[in-house]
């Protein structure tokens, strides 16, 4: 009923899973290799915009790009369209790098 009253199907696909692409190993392997060999990676914050419901079943295009003021500090921005190529969600992850050797904060 509550997905009902929002005109959404029954069974949506959340929000957060545009996110999912960091556990798609060729994605996780490339981030890998642009990273120094001894980093950690720790996914430290995320925003996300919604331009149209994800369905289950349909075929969505993912576009990433990693935006680096702060090489510590990475920014992936993904942007998802639908078949016709209209943009029905975006997102920014912020990463943080740390050293195998390095002290938690």
């Amino acid at each position: 009923a509550f997905w009902a009253s929002l005109s959404l199907p029954s069974e949506p696909v959340p929000l957060t899973y545009a996110i999912s692409f960091l556990a798609k190993e060729e994605i996780a392997s490339a981030l890998r290799r642009s990273l120094p060999r001894d980093a950690i990676l720790i996914h430290r914050a995320q925003r996300f915009h919604a331009y149209a419901p994800l369905e289950v079943g349909r075929t969505y295009k993912l576009h990433l790009l990693r935006l680096g003021v702060n090489a510590r500090q990475p920014v992936i921005h993904g942007r998802m369209q639908d078949a016709q190529g209209a943009l029905v969600h975006e997102f920014w992850a912020t990463l943080m790098l740390r050293s195998r050797d390095e002290e938690p904060a």
